[in-house]
């Protein structure tokens, strides 16, 4: 039985995500990190999801219907920040991202998207919603520099920016990135 590997977020509008993947770009440059670049712009929603093949519509159906209506909202970024963190090996990993307001509406979809389980990769750690500039392949001291850098540089790695959120994609990796597989839009609600 084969099973697909998804990643659950939502991605900002073609304009904007151009500009956040020329940031990208421009930090993998600076920084020799690429890993970031398998990936398009994105917020994650919730922890991700391993599905076996004939399960995939189902669990598309029922992470919608979990989901249920709901109206597009504004994400915000709100600067830039580095971080560390431990993988499952207790290697030390590093990222440089802009931090993602958390407000009433984005939490509230988080809540609603975990809330329904069947599939999930692991438990959902504390949600600190952010969009990454550069991860993983990124050492510490590489990550205060390319951070010290992009502050100083706002108009390639713009500190604040604005989209509406109505989308959510289960993205799925074809050969070295990450694809969308299914995208589900907003749905507004009856007066």
């Amino acid at each position: 039985m084969s099973e697909v590997r998804f990643i659950i977020i939502t991605v900002p509008p073609p304009d904007t995500s151009m500009r956040l993947e020329n940031a990208r770009a421009a930090a993998a440059s600076f920084s020799r990190s690429c890993a970031a670049l398998a990936y398009p712009p994105h917020v994650t929603l919730r922890t991700g999801a391993v599905v076996p093949e004939q399960s995939i519509a189902a669990f598309a159906e029922g992470l919608q219907e979990s989901l249920g209506a709901w109206r597009p909202f504004i994400i915000r970024m709100r600067g830039l920040f580095q971080a560390s963190w431990q993988s499952g090996d207790g290697e030390e990993l590093h990222m440089v991202a802009w931090r993602i307001e958390r407000d009433a509406p984005l939490l509230d979809l988080h809540e609603r998207l975990s809330a329904f389980t069947p599939f999930r990769r692991r438990a959902q750690p504390a949600f600190e919603p952010h969009l990454t500039l550069a991860f993983e392949d990124i050492t510490a001291t590489g990550a205060r520099d390319l951070l010290r850098h992009a502050q100083g540089d706002p108009g390639t790695f713009p500190p604040d920016l604005a989209w509406p959120c109505n989308n959510i994609g289960l993205y799925r990796r074809e050969g070295v990135r990450w694809e969308p597989f299914i995208v589900l839009r907003t749905m507004e609600r009856s007066p």
